[in-house]
């Protein structure tokens, strides 16, 4: 099954009722090495029950008069030949006959034979006096790209888009995309796909060229493969690593979602007879996820596939497959319960064994290369998809799988996840190397393939899996590598390319530079001389700098150089846009005045970015120009327990708070004495990218406080006999302090947060509160002469200091 989804490890082609056959009269030989014989008919085949029809693989010695032994014993046994490949000694029957495995294997001519699947075959493949044909193709809905995830991570993580400044790949390089078809009419395809080359495999693995046979029928799978390796650079859409490369569409997938050994077979038979310089194989062969050579109902299948490999390796194709969904060790098999998948799902055998002569394929084949693939986090860092297939030294190669956008039937555009995601960059990737080096073989390409990748790590929880250094078990190579592809060994003066054409003031982008001196430090500089990254070249003088944009830089066209310690320099011109904008400001409004010490800052950034609340002004009292620095904190949205204070000497204080990861919304408090201030926002994405700070919002604190006037009592003290404080322990002049000490006050005056403030305290001679929100002036007015206690209310005279 294809492996782009993650249904048991494999993506589930949607099914769909069967096809009727329709007869087709007559032999034909269809290439140079595959033949299809006429048709028999329904005496020769000789099935009372079209519903027990099996297909088997037949294998015999290379070369046309030993296939034609094999086509004798076919029929000997009661089963007709459907195709046969002479070049590597496969044939393809099928029968009715309970008897004609164990009749076939007995021949002289048949080295070994085996069924390709563990049901009957369906309708549209029953052979009735002719071969089966395929029908008109239905339509499918198209996925819709999420509205955020219209930036193609994929490219720039590997130089794609930097390669394209140097290549974009040949019309003479054709890349085959053995998949479910390819819609030739989406705009991003049409001029891509090479209808002579094209042709479906997925009728009893019998090569059809009708158009009808290798466009989509039942799923988009092939047509998202399509458009990662070379959808048009037409300035709609997205962009594929190869852009100027040729497609073939080779159906090798049913509309049941299945791709068994005849399939596949005829998929590389037909690259390989065809001039193909690269295969995509994004699926692995059904019905089992692994076929073991011990096991002589799956050896057939296995060495079926097994020498079409090694036959279009021959012809000069490379084949290159996903490694597979199963998160499994590939170099430590133990069992597996998922086969065989043609079957109910309870009918799976369970625990079989798995860990001796048993391989996926076609991925684990020898000469293919094993495509894992990587994930990329919101910070940027990239590492393995939690789903991808793993082993030492199996994994060849890496690239990223999860999240992919490309095309889907509609005209549309979608994203997908799956090693079957990653596996066309890697394709892709080697189309371009053979458009810069036209001679190379299979064995150069992956070669260069594997020089050329940039090594990953294994993560630091990746325990036993991946300990070593070099990432070998989860990455292979490391990540593949586009812009190494077209300037290494290619282009002689030194190169540099921007992984975007376009950056944003603020936003964090990436220089690949090549063929600079080998083993030196290097700076990536713009216009001013201003540095913006350093960094030191490999031993082949490549080297990638990645910096952030200065906010200050003017939009419009720049040039940035990269130089070494030799001196020598490359340039590259990118376009600057303009920033991030700040996130928007809902309160406090300009100009308000707050009468709550405690204020509240609102309102709406990027979902989930860091934003940055910044306080500055001159509380009463204080002379404006002395700033010691800012008082800061930093939490997670919805979880400041406390405002954080103004410092009442400078006038400053910066909260950074994240916003809400759907709406964006944020709130940030601080708690500032009386004065004049202004506040700036900015904001920070996960990726690096400042956003500008937003135009000052200026506002003014003033809490009203009240003077009370004691009332004289009668022999200087209070009703308790005490003098006013607390405790006793002050005179009647005094106010209690927090502790219930006594501490002087100005003649006739108390404090107006009471004296002995805390919870439950009284006092004397002013109003004390108990943990309740401030009370506003004209309330503390109104208790005041409900008392007979008239005092003078006094608000604090508020100052503006340059």
């Amino acid at each position: 099954m294809c492996l782009g989804g993650l249904v048991v490890g494999a993506l589930a082609f949607a099914p769909q009722t069967a096809l009727a056959a329709t007869p087709t009269a007559g032999g034909t030989t269809t290439t140079a090495g595959t033949t299809t014989p006429a048709a028999a008919t329904a005496s020769e085949l000789a099935v009372a029950d079209a519903e027990g029809a099996y297909n088997y693989v037949v294998l015999g010695a290379p070369g046309e008069a030993a296939t034609g032994l094999v086509a004798e014993a076919v029929a000997a046994a009661g089963g007709v030949v459907l195709t046969a490949h002479p070049a590597i000694g496969v044939t393809v029957a099928q029968s009715a006959s309970g008897d004609f495995l164990a009749t076939i294997r007995a021949a002289d001519a048949v080295e070994s034979a085996g069924p390709t699947r563990s049901v009957p075959v369906n309708d549209a493949e029953v052979v009735a006096g002719g071969l089966a044909a395929i029908g008109q193709p239905g339509s499918e809905t198209a996925l819709a790209a999420d509205p955020g995830e219209t930036a193609q991570w994929d490219m720039t993580s590997i130089g794609a888009l930097a390669a394209h400044e140097v290549s974009t790949g040949s019309r003479d390089v054709v890349v085959g995309v053995l998949d479910s078809g390819i819609e030739d009419t989406h705009p991003d395809l049409a001029t891509q796909v090479d209808p002579a080359l094209s042709a479906g495999c997925a009728v009893n693995g019998v090569v059809n060229t009708e158009r009808a046979s290798w466009i989509p029928t039942a799923s988009d799978h092939g047509t998202h493969v399509a458009g990662t390796i070379a959808a048009a650079q037409n300035g709609e859409g997205i962009v594929g690593v190869a852009p100027d490369t040729t497609l073939a569409s080779v159906k090798v997938v049913n509309d049941d979602g299945y791709i068994y050994p005849e399939y596949a077979v005829c998929g590389f038979m037909w690259a390989a007879e065809h001039g193909f310089d690269v295969t995509n194989n994004s699926y692995y062969v059904d019905p089992w996820e692994f076929w073991c050579q011990t096991d002589d109902t799956q050896a057939a299948g296995f060495e079926a596939v097994r020498r079409a490999v090694a036959y279009s390796e021959g012809e000069g194709v490379l084949n290159v497959a996903a490694a597979g969904n199963s998160n499994y060790d590939l170099a430590n098999k133990t069992t597996d319960s998922t086969s065989p998948n043609d079957v109910p799902e309870d009918e799976f055998i369970t625990d079989r064994p798995v860990s001796e002569g048993c391989y996926d394929i076609p991925t684990e084949l020898d000469g293919v290369v094993t495509v894992a693939s990587v994930a990329q986090n919101a910070e940027g860092v990239i590492s393995r998809s939690s789903f991808s297939n793993y082993g030492e030294g199996v994994i060849d190669i890496a690239a990223p799988g999860s999240r992919i956008l490309s095309t889907v039937v509609g005209g549309g555009y979608g994203l997908k996840s799956g090693t079957s995601m990653a596996s066309p960059h890697v394709a892709g990737v080697a189309a371009l190397l053979k458009s810069v080096h036209p001679d190379a073989g299979p064995e150069a390409l992956r070669q260069y393939l594997a020089e050329q990748a940039t090594p990953l790590a294994c993560p630091a929880d990746a325990g036993a899996a991946c300990a070593d250094e070099d990432g070998s078990p989860f990455y292979g190579a490391g990540l593949v590598n586009a812009f190494a592809a077209v300037t290494e060994g290619v282009v002689a003066e030194p190169t540099a390319a921007a992984d975007r054409e376009n950056v944003a003031a603020g936003s964090p982008f990436t220089v690949l530079a090549a063929n600079l001196t080998a083993d030196s430090d290097t700076t990536l500089t713009d216009a001013e001389g201003t540095v913006l990254a350093t960094g030191r070249t490999d031993s082949s003088g490549s080297v990638s700098l990645s910096g952030v944009l200065p906010l200050t830089t003017a939009t419009g066209s720049a040039t940035l150089t990269v130089t070494d310690g030799a001196g020598r320099s490359a340039t590259v011109t990118i376009t600057v846009t303009a920033a991030l904008a700040a996130p928007t400001v809902t309160a406090p409004t300009d100009g308000q005045t707050l009468d709550d010490g405690t204020v509240t800052v609102t309102g709406t950034a990027e979902p989930g970015a860091e934003v940055t609340v910044v306080i500055n002004g001159v509380p009463s009292g204080q002379e404006s120009g002395a700033r010691s620095g800012l008082q800061s904190t930093a939490v997670a949205a919805g979880e400041q327990a406390d405002p954080v204070e103004v410092d009442p000497e400078t006038g400053e204080a910066t909260v950074v708070v994240q916003a809400d990861a759907e709406d964006g919304s944020f709130s940030a408090e601080v708690s500032a004495p009386d004065g004049d201030y202004t506040l700036t926002v900015s904001q920070r994405l996960a990726d690096g990218t400042l956003s500008a700070t937003s135009e000052p919002i200026a506002f003014t604190v003033a809490v009203a406080e009240v003077e009370p006037t004691t009332p004289p009592s009668e022999g200087g003290s209070d009703a308790d006999g005490d003098d006013g404080s607390t405790d006793g322990s002050g005179d009647a002049s005094g106010s209690g302090s927090a502790d219930g000490t006594a501490s002087p006050a100005p003649a006739g005056a108390g404090s107006s947060a009471g004296s002995g403030s805390g919870e439950g305290s009284s006092a004397s001679g002013s109003l004390a509160t108990t943990g309740a929100e401030p009370l506003t002036a004209a309330v503390l007015a109104a208790l005041l002469l409900a008392a007979g206690l008239a005092g003078a209310l006094r608000s604090r005279s508020l100052r503006r200091d340059g």
